[in-house]
């Protein structure tokens, strides 16, 4: 662990219902970024970049609304109590995570950002744990999350929030996953008379 130099702040809820030990909730992501460390598919827990002048909860709050619905949430007077670490998803890109619990039997709904997440759910603990080096089914930084929220249930007053340079973050997506990506995207395939072909012009061949 070691300090990082912050450029972008994003802020993560992970939230858990007492009624449901050893979950939290994930959404599933539907776009690719390769600053912030996602892919199309991957689970992960609701988070939000923090706007220039936004407080952490303010964008807290928005997470509840944009990204992930929560019917019995309560709503957190203090973040700075319950953050569980910080991981630095690629260099500069730091994910501010927040433990946040709802009444039992809280019920999960998707927010009015669904073009960015969707299928919203309650995950087991143990299927992060669980994952071997290089599965990529959950994003980057919710291991740590994880591993951050069993150590502060273990012992909360002696808690020190863990910070995570990039390079300590576990199952990292490779860079090549993104140059393919870009690559792919290149390959626009448009309607003609005879079929679908390539898009002229891009020195790509069918």
């Amino acid at each position: 662990m070691g300090a990082v130099l912050e450029r972008v702040a994003g802020v993560g809820a992970f939230v858990v219902d007492p009624a449901r030990p050893g979950q939290f909730a994930a959404v599933r992501e539907r776009e690719d970024k390769r600053a912030t460390a996602k892919l199309r598919g991957m689970w992960a827990i609701p988070c939000e970049t923090v706007e220039p002048g936004e407080s952490h909860q303010s964008a807290a709050e928005r997470i509840f609304r944009e990204e992930l619905q929560v019917k019995g949430l309560k709503d957190p007077d203090d973040l700075a109590s319950i953050r569980l670490g910080a991981c630095e998803l690629s260099p500069g890109i730091v994910l501010h995570a927040y433990l946040i619990e709802t009444a039992p039997g809280a019920r999960l709904s998707l927010g009015s950002h669904s073009h960015e997440v969707d299928s919203p759910r309650w995950a087991r603990i143990d299927e992060v744990l669980n994952l071997p080096l290089g599965n990529l089914s959950f994003r980057p930084g919710v291991f740590e999350v994880v591993t951050g929220y069993l150590a502060f249930k273990s012992s909360n007053s002696h808690f020190i929030p863990g910070v995570y340079r990039h390079y300590e973050v576990r199952n990292q997506i490779p860079q090549e996953v993104f140059d393919q990506l870009e690559v792919d995207a290149r390959r626009i395939p448009v309607l003609s008379p005879i079929g679908v072909h390539l898009q002229p012009g891009l020195g790509l061949s069918a």
